[in-house]
């Protein structure tokens, strides 16, 4: 354990000192404080739009954020040989997947935070009060990003482009925001179809059991589990072709 967490701090202070991670945070507090924009042209419902408007900024940064570090930080390392010393220490694949992984997860809550607190004042400028539906929110957030980054772990590790990582996993990210649509689609069709669209539902993420505040939603344990267990099973799969690479 100690190995693996030496690793996500390495890899969470090379991002912070990393220019892009800056100028994302810088980015993130920029798009927060636009949305102040969309609250004025919503004169009678300002508070919510500052709230929804900054909560879809923030993931959306996050994503980003969070695309770019998974689907660069396991090539760079590969390509620089960097990998080669890290592995000729007394460390396998799996603690090295495990600790890069963790680093970026710290990196992608440290930049949440940076948002969220920003996000916070704001809103308590304009006469919000506290609420824990809040944390909620950000939660579901942060969960959807992760299973994203799982998905550019792998992306990347499989196709050795991360180009192609982030262009994969940002399309699944956006699909896996339209299951339901997809979802009444298949029931309402038959034949060929219903069997792509089941298929379709299996391997796409159901970001609607994290959208705790909004119509579909879950409770949170089977939307945290689910979470989990689909981001797994594609860390354990990124795992296996690590463990197939001559390194």
């Amino acid at each position: 354990m100690k190995k693996i967490w030496v690793l996500a701090v390495d890899s969470l202070l090379e991002n912070i000192w990393n220019r892009i991670f800056i100028l994302v945070a810088i980015f993130g507090g920029l798009l927060i404080y636009a949305s102040l924009l969309f609250g004025i042209l919503a004169v009678e419902q300002e508070l919510r739009v500052l709230m929804d408007s900054g909560l879809a900024l923030i993931e959306l940064v996050t994503l980003i954020s969070g695309l770019y570090f998974s689907a660069t930080l396991f090539l760079k390392e590969i390509e620089t040989k960097t990998i080669y010393l890290i592995l000729s220490r007394p460390l396998n694949r799996l603690q090295y997947l495990l600790g890069r992984v963790l680093g970026l997860i710290l990196s992608l809550l440290l930049i949440m935070l940076l948002m969220s607190l920003l996000h916070i004042v704001l809103l308590l400028l304009h006469g919000w009060s506290w609420q824990n539906s809040y944390l909620l929110s950000l939660l579901g957030v942060f969960l959807e990003v992760f299973m994203a980054t799982a998905v550019a772990v792998f992306f990347s590790l499989f196709s050795t482009s991360s180009v192609a990582a982030i262009v994969f996993s940002g399309s699944l990210w956006a699909l896996g925001n339209f299951t339901p649509e997809i979802r009444f689609m298949t029931q309402k069709s038959s034949g060929l179809a219903t069997i792509f669209g089941r298929v379709v539902l299996f391997l796409f993420p159901h970001f609607e059991l994290l959208n705790w505040g909004g119509h579909y939603g879950s409770s949170v344990l089977t939307g945290a589990s689910y979470a989990l267990l689909y981001s797994s099973v594609f860390l354990i799969l990124s795992w296996l072709i690590l463990q197939k690479k001559e390194l």
